[in-house]
């Protein structure tokens, strides 16, 4: 059964607005599905060790590019893993260069939810969330990027992760369409 075999190939593609659950569904997911998690925010923070912190939003936004860059850069060399970012349309070219299947799960939740959750957290100031605007936060949802099936989960409530994984497993097995 393909729900006992640990073995997944594919990559698991996790967006959403901000403080939408990403990180939280997708370190879960990694874990549920034995493969590496891959995170856009600590490869940024890394950089921002190593070259200092962004002086302006535009900065941190370029850093945040360059980090996508260095995340789908390592995944190639992962035959599957949880990769958390919000995707915009720029990082398509650099997806479809990963090895396939892909499932993208995409966390949903209220907005007002998302604010709250973004003015509780805590979070390395670098990233220098404070002076972000609303719309460029939450002005509207970025789309799928349509490398494969869309799952859409409310986080707005406990996400049972062990029926994702399995969803998501049987979506990366050997019939899933390789785009």
């Amino acid at each position: 059964m393909i729900e006992n075999n640990p073995y997944v190939s594919g990559h698991v593609l996790v967006g959403g607005w901000p403080a939408s659950g990403k990180t939280t569904v997708a370190q879960a997911l990694a874990s549920g599905l034995r493969v590496p998690y891959l995170s856009k925010d600590e490869v940024k923070e890394a950089l921002m060790d190593s070259l200092g912190a962004p002086g302006t939003v535009e900065q941190s936004r370029q850093l945040g590019v360059a980090a996508v860059h260095a995340v789908l850069g390592v995944a190639r060399g992962c035959p599957a893993a949880v990769i958390d970012c919000t995707w915009y349309p720029y990082a398509l070219p650099l997806v479809r260069a990963l090895a396939g299947p892909f499932v993208e799960v995409r966390c949903k939740v209220d907005v007002e939810v998302a604010r709250e959750r973004y003015r509780r957290r805590v979070r390395d100031e670098r990233h220098l969330d404070s002076l972000r605007t609303e719309g460029e936060l939450w002005g509207s949802e970025v789309p799928a990027l349509g490398v494969g099936p869309l799952v859409e989960v409310n986080t707005a409530q406990a996400v049972d992760t062990a029926a994702l994984a399995a969803a998501i497993r049987i979506a990366l097995g050997p019939d899933a369409s390789r785009r």
